[in-house]
């Protein structure tokens, strides 16, 4: 079925007659070789295929068989170039030159050797790299694959009509905008829209953005190159733009139209080669026109009122004297904060954020008026309202930190406020316990009928009371008069006052004890008695005065009866009325301050416990 000779229309018959038969046949039983009418890619195919099968050495035929037709195709090729290269140099350096026997194509060269272009044409052509069947777009994957948009065109119609080569019809959308890709980049431009085509079929088919960008850098490219192709020397030209400016108290606003004119229509959408510079005193701009080959630009010294330098002094004006540093104006704008951005059709905005805070007499540092320079008036309202509404914020947030900070205040007034109260409480609240101790361990002794001598009453809790209640009424004066101010001062020393009398009563019944006079404890319980009411503030309460001496008085005569067991209960029942009657009127004890952080916790962590 294969001829081994014969012309070239024989061998595109066996190559034909061979793909036929190698359709139907299995793949994997048919060996390759040089005739068997596969391309070169089939066959690198069946190679990987025969590998997978376990057939390595028919594997290994299929890529040797690959292999030596693609050399025997370069090393054609390379001949073919070799000869047009020779040739070309030959007319190039002999334009008329003497032709070789008058055969067509041959010329006679530099060196007198014969240069033959035409004798090409009776070669035998090598097999085609992609045989008969490659060019009608069969065995191929995708269009990247395809070697001609020819082969392209070819390959999308088998796509069509569902004659496609190991699925290829079942490509993915992606492999088709690949494909998209590729046929624009080798400027196949039919078969792109044959792919445009296809992928219109599929359905809620959308075009990556990867893919989008790419057309679009050819398609502007490709402008570009037609722009500078277009610009000619009456062409080349250099535009001033129009500037409309707006600005606020930190802040200007720039926008400049690609014209001459505010109100000249629009001809260039956008510009290429963009050139942008913002600094301290000026804004510049340049680009060239996609649409028209010109170049429009701009170009502003910003505004600003700058003092003068400082006059030189007598010392700078001396021969040896250093030069001062040369005085260089403040910066305008804080280019650091500034911004640009293409705007609308056919303009490009600036925002330049004002060094300073304040208003600018104009744009510009000159004073002279420039004619394509207009406020932007409905942006100014804008700003302006900006402005308002940023200075409004400023002026609440100032607000509502001053009154945090007045609160701030407060609190630490009232926890001052409430400490030095609580250290007054309890000073005078140790003032009184003293005081009230004092006459408790007298009705002690009087309940025990007075039999204890000077000396032991003395040393037991008489002394005791009066040196903590001498000591409780000068702590608390103290305290009162530093801690408290003027209010502190006056209820610490009123404390003082209440104690020291109960100083006084202890230190008399001490004078006594010392000259080993008997004590009268009943005129002891009595003093000490109105000494703890003193204490108390109670001093002039004639009820509970009455009520205090009527309990002393019960307390001396259950003492004198002397049956201690019989009215142990009554005596101590009269002592701790007498301690509840005073205690009634003492300061109260502070209250423990509640963790309420620490209740939140583990109120938190009981109810996570209980969600688990």
């Amino acid at each position: 079925m294969a001829f081994a000779g014969g012309s070239t229309y024989e061998r595109m018959v066996s190559a034909l007659l061979c793909h036929l038969y190698l359709a139907h046949a299995d793949d994997t039983n048919v060996p390759c070789g040089p005739s068997d009418g596969r391309s070169v890619t089939e066959q690198r195919q069946r190679g990987v295929a025969l590998y997978a099968a376990g057939r390595p050495a028919a594997a290994d035929l299929c890529l040797t068989s690959a292999l030596a037709r693609v050399t025997a195709q370069l090393e054609s090729l390379a001949a073919e170039a070799e000869a047009i290269r020779a040739y070309r140099m030959a007319r190039q350096a002999s334009p008329d030159g003497p032709v070789s026997g008058g055969a067509e194509g041959c010329l006679v060269g530099a060196d007198g050797s014969q240069v033959c272009l035409g004798a090409l044409a009776g070669r035998a052509e090598p097999a085609p790299s992609s045989s008969l069947a490659v060019a009608d777009g069969v065995g191929v994957d995708d269009v990247a694959g395809c070697t001609s948009q020819a082969e392209a065109l070819a390959f999308l119609q088998r796509i069509e009509r569902g004659e496609c080569h190991r699925g290829a019809c079942d490509a993915a959308p992606a492999a088709l905008e690949e494909g998209l890709l590729v046929a624009a980049r080798r400027h196949w431009w039919e078969a792109a829209r044959g792919v445009v085509g296809v992928l219109r079929g599929v359905p809620s088919f959308q075009i990556s953005t990867h893919g989008r960008r790419a057309l679009t850098e050819i398609r502007d490219g490709a402008g570009s190159v037609l722009s500078l192709l277009r610009q000619t020397s009456l062409d080349e030209a250099t535009i001033s733009c129009a500037v409309q400016w707006a600005q606020g108290e930190s802040s200007v606003h720039l926008n400049v139209k690609f014209a001459a004119r505010l109100d000249a229509p629009v001809t260039v959408l956008n510009v290429d080669n963009e050139e942008v510079s913002i600094n301290a005193s000026h804004v510049t701009f340049r680009g060239l026109g996609r649409q028209k080959p010109k170049v429009y630009t701009l170009n502003i010294e910003l505004f600003g009122e700058a003092p003068h330098p400082p006059l030189p002094s007598r010392a700078s004006l001396r021969p040896s004297a250093p030069s001062p540093p040369p005085h260089r104006p403040p910066p305008q704008v804080d280019a650091a904060a500034s911004n640009w951005s293409f705007g609308s059709v056919g303009t490009v905005r600036f925002v330049l954020q004002k060094a300073e805070r304040g208003e600018w007499k104009r744009l510009t540092k000159g004073a002279d008026k420039v004619k394509n320079h207009r406020v932007w008036w409905e942006h100014q309202e804008k700003v302006q309202a900006e402005d308002r509404a940023r200075r409004k914020a400023e002026r609440e947030a100032a607000e509502a930190a001053e009154r945090a900070e007045q609160l701030e205040q407060e609190g630490r007034e009232k926890a001052e406020r409430e400490k030095a109260e609580a250290e007054e409480k309890a000073a005078r609240r140790a003032t009184q316990a003293a005081a009230l101790e004092a006459a408790l361990a007298s009705l002690r002794q009087l309940a025990a009928g007075g039999a204890a001598s000077a000396e032991g009453s003395a040393e037991g809790g008489d002394e005791g009371s009066a040196e903590g209640s001498a000591e409780g009424s000068a702590e608390g004066s103290a305290e009162g008069g530093a801690e408290g101010g003027d209010e502190g001062g006056d209820e610490g020393g009123a404390a003082a006052a209440d104690g020291a009398a109960a100083a006084d009563s202890a230190a008399a019944a001490d004078g006594a004890a010392a000259t080993d006079d008997p004590i009268d404890w009943y005129d002891r319980s009595r003093a000490l008695a109105s000494a703890a009411l003193e204490a108390v503030g109670q001093g002039g309460n004639e009820s509970a005065t009455s009520q205090a001496e009527s309990l002393v008085n019960g307390v001396r005569s259950l003492g004198s009866i002397g049956f201690e067991e019989l009215t142990r209960d009554a005596l101590e029942q009269s002592q701790a009325q007498f301690k509840a009657l005073v205690e009634g009127f003492m300061e109260s004890a502070p209250k423990p301050k509640r963790a309420k952080k620490k209740r939140k916790k583990a109120k938190l962590a009981k109810e996570s416990t209980s969600e688990s």
